[in-house]
């Protein structure tokens, strides 16, 4: 008898502390991850952060990618969908609010996206959208063409 109480308590606490209303803790070993595989030498940058269940929408600003053709690569885990949107800078002196949407697209998560893109003088905005839930995203701005080295798992 002792026991089956024992394994309802244990199971009762790892419910409570697995509560959706929890915010996720961040991914630290995801995000080391994915910057280290998105990352191209030659690449202008990129940013990387979670969702949580009260946050769903994220900017961040790169103010010095240099004018000309690019990719973006995103990739995201934790919720269905990530809507990603590279907006220009705004052209009049330190204005950071959006210039106009240069590109944008839906992110399956799980899945790696490769969005190219013309970016003016004056660096960009990216925003980062979930419809809800806790996860993660991370974006890298690389030169055009380049793919991440495949990672090889042994069996």
């Amino acid at each position: 008898m002792m026991l089956t109480w024992l394994v309802l308590g244990a199971s009762a606490a790892l419910m409570v502390g697995c509560t959706p209303s929890d915010p996720l803790p961040p991914n630290s070993a995801w995000h080391d991850r994915m910057g280290g595989l998105l990352s191209d030498p030659q690449g202008q940058g990129g940013a990387s952060g979670d969702f949580i269940a009260e946050s769903r929408n994220a900017s961040v600003t790169l103010a010095s990618v240099t004018a000309g053709s690019h990719d973006v690569l995103a990739v995201c885990t934790g919720v269905e969908v990530m809507r990603l949107t590279v907006s220009g800078l705004g052209q009049s002196g330190n204005d950071r609010s959006p210039g106009g949407t240069l590109a944008s697209a839906d992110i399956a998560c799980g899945a790696t996206l490769k969005l190219p893109v013309t970016i003016p003088a004056g660096g960009v905005i990216l925003t980062v959208r979930s419809a809800g839930g806790a996860g993660g995203w991370q974006f890298a701005i690389v030169s055009p063409g380049w793919s991440p080295t495949p990672t090889i798992f042994a069996r």
